[in-house]
């Protein structure tokens, strides 16, 4: 059940914290990879003057539909209330929608003769 899967787990509010468990390490370590594997970022060198925006983790677990645990999640996130615009980034990401969600809308779309699309 959900209440047992939680209930021996501790899911951190910190890097201190999370570094201490071996199954959160590894969630970090594939949040990186995964980064990088994306090419998310560019290494640059800092222009002077200029402050560098910090980042935090930021953890969770995915469960299944019958609430067992999944997987540890580990995201790397910017702090971005100190982000200014073509100051600190110049581009922005968007999420990728899911298939079902285009299958959705694409089915609620009527067309001209009053039939609806249907999706294979």
């Amino acid at each position: 059940s959900l209440t047992a899967t939680l209930s021996g787990i501790s899911i951190p509010t910190c890097y201190s914290q999370a570094v201490k468990d071996a199954r959160w390490v590894k969630a970090m370590q594939e949040e990186l990879q995964a980064l990088q594997e994306n090419f998310t970022w560019d290494i640059i060198p800092r222009p002077p003057g200029v402050k560098p925006i910090g980042c935090k983790w930021v953890y969770s677990m995915k469960l299944n539909s019958d609430g067992s645990l999944n997987r540890y999640k580990a995201q790397l996130v910017t702090l971005g209330n100190k982000q200014q615009y073509r100051v600190d980034y110049d581009e922005t990401f968007a999420l990728v929608a899911k298939m079902t969600s285009i299958r959705t809308i694409y089915l609620l779309l009527p067309l001209k003769d009053g039939h609806f699309i249907k999706w294979m």
